[in-house]
């Protein structure tokens, strides 16, 4: 069996995972893949990557050996959910599956490296004896007595913005890992990128295979960034504050910096203080309430009503 059902639970995968990684000389588990050469390097370049982010925010580099990055197939599911990955504070590491492609791949390392190498801080919730791993973890926090969440929809929409321009700049660079799917996907652009429904946000395209089950209903697949909606309602709220401060802002990448200041440095004062001076007193606490993953209508509406 490659990768795991939708029955396994989370914290059953952390204590057999715990059992194999570091202390047995990092030995992969029954049901792990072995990185492919290919993967090691995407592995090692997403590592260099992430660490210039960090530097280009005023932070000290952060390196996450492969041995800390694990791949499974692409049927990996947690407690119920299917998932591309999945960073774990307490074991400080990374789960990832393996994608239908390099570039695929190199999101997935990407998103969880980023989640990895943000802003983290521990507690023990009142009335309880186990430690929070999540109170702050990138721009999402939990309360005091850990039984609330908030800015989650903020944080993965955060990190998969990063990603996407990590994964951007590494197929453009030339490198020759990516050069046949990055030409592929370039042929499937030019005789389908009228589509914008296609075309739009797309990390990879290909032609799909004789044999492949959807051939001959579709002739090209396309894989899109994720967090699609939740990156469209951030960038709605950036859009917002951008006009409402024209003369502070010259650009909209700018309020966006101050978003990813607050997740990698752990600093939300500027981006706190942006956001009550333009809407005001209490808009900052109230949008980390709508937006935890919960209720992305609820965020959607809230963030419009500005």
């Amino acid at each position: 069996m490659r990768g795991y059902s939708g029955t396994q639970k989370l914290e059953d995968f952390r204590i057999e995972l715990g059992r194999t990684r570091m202390a047995d000389g990092g030995l992969p588990m029954d049901n792990e893949l072995k990185k492919t050469p290919a993967q090691l390097e995407i592995c090692r370049l997403m590592n260099v990557l992430t660490n210039t982010l960090l530097e280009r925010h005023g932070l000290k580099p952060l390196d996450v050996p492969p041995e800390n990055m694990h791949i499974f197939g692409n049927n990996l599911s947690l407690d119920g959910s299917e998932i591309g990955g999945i960073f774990l504070p307490p074991d400080q590491l990374t789960i990832v599956r393996e994608g239908r492609s390099l570039i695929e791949f190199a999101d997935f390392v990407a998103h969880e490296l980023i989640h990895f190498k943000s802003f983290g801080a521990v507690q023990v919730p009142s009335g309880a004896d186990d430690l929070d791993f999540e109170y702050r973890s990138g721009f999402s926090a939990h309360s005091r007595d850990g039984k609330r969440s908030f800015f989650h929809a903020i944080d993965e929409a955060l990190t998969e913005q990063l990603s996407k321009g990590l994964v951007e700049s590494l197929k453009t660079s030339g490198n020759s890992l990516l050069a046949d799917e990055v030409e592929e996907m370039q042929r499937v652009l030019a005789e389908y990128g009228q589509n914008p429904e296609f075309a739009t946000d797309v990390m990879t395209a290909r032609y799909l295979e004789d044999g492949h089950p959807m051939k001959g209903r579709y002739n090209v697949m396309a894989t899109h960034y994720i967090y699609q909606e939740e990156r469209a309602i951030l960038n709605s709220l950036i859009d917002k504050i951008f006009s409402k401060n024209s003369g502070r802002f010259t650009t909209k990448e700018e309020v966006f910096d101050l978003f990813a200041k607050g997740k990698l440095q752990g600093n939300f004062l500027g981006i706190g203080k942006v956001i009550e001076r333009t809407f005001g007193k209490g808009t900052f606490r109230k949008l980390g309430e709508v937006s935890n993953l919960k209720d992305t209508a609820e965020y959607k509406t809230f963030v419009e009503r500005l």
